[in-house]
């Protein structure tokens, strides 16, 4: 899992494959975790970012002010 800093907050994501880029976003009670069954053949196609959304999974909840 990688993260990246937004206005001083740490948001996690994972990243796989090439090509055209699509990102995967979680329902409200989950993390990126969620598109395990299916990122590696989404991969084979394109470049797959899941985020993990404010507060969930490895991102960071407080609020950035």
């Amino acid at each position: 899992m990688e993260q990246v800093e937004v206005r001083g907050l740490r948001l996690a994501y994972e990243r796989a494959g090439d090509g055209a880029p699509l990102v995967l976003v979680h329902g409200i009670t989950e993390s990126h975790r969620a598109w395990d069954p299916i990122l590696e053949q989404l991969a084979d196609r394109w470049r797959v970012v899941a985020v993990d959304l404010r507060g969930h999974g490895g991102s960071e909840r407080r609020a950035p002010y």
